[in-house]
């Protein structure tokens, strides 16, 4: 191999791998769960309509029935049957929103290195289960992730932020184990 195809190949490699890493970070998910709820009693959930804060409402409505979709496709997957609004034994709510935070980035620059002060948007995903009958809720989740990536060439979509975050908020909705 020439010296310029080792070049063109690390290059691409090098690529590839970057689009990865910013495609691929996960949503930073904080949970609560009642610790004296067994979720084996619960057999069945329904999927509320998602709620978009003011400051989400401009995610189109096939995106937002696509994050439905995904997570009543979740809940199958915990084991739970998804029921039609009123007959299940969970009632799961979802609220989106863009929350503009503050964070210290590492800022490199030809003449000086240093850590700045930066905002951001980020994509809010908060999710309740809610136990139908007792009207409590018994468990709850928080995921977060960067919105609108500083370089927007390389950065992914919105659509895919929020396809992520929706998707690992699910995700952290505890399995049904049947009691035995």
């Amino acid at each position: 191999m020439t010296p310029r195809g080792c070049a063109t190949g690390w290059l691409s490699s090098l690529a590839a791998g970057l689009l990865c890493l910013v495609g691929c970070v996960t949503a930073d998910v904080r949970t609560t769960v009642r610790p004296d709820v067994d979720f084996g009693r619960y057999s069945s959930a329904e999927v509320m309509h998602i709620v978009l804060d003011e400051t989400a409402a401009d995610l189109s409505r096939s995106l937002v029935e696509e994050l439905e979709a995904a997570i009543r496709k979740r809940l199958e997957e915990h084991g739970y049957g998804v029921e039609e609004p009123g007959m299940a034994d969970l009632r799961v709510e979802v609220r989106l929103e863009v929350e503009q935070v503050t964070r210290s980035t590492w800022d490199s620059d030809p003449d000086a290195s240093a850590s700045v002060l930066r905002e951001f948007d980020e994509a809010v995903v908060r999710l309740r289960v809610m136990d139908r009958r007792a009207e409590d809720e018994i468990f709850g989740a928080e995921a977060r992730s960067r919105l609108r990536e500083p370089d927007p060439i390389i950065g992914p979509s919105a659509a895919s932020v929020w396809r992520r975050v929706v998707d690992e908020a699910a995700a952290s909705i505890p399995t049904r184990r049947p009691a035995e």
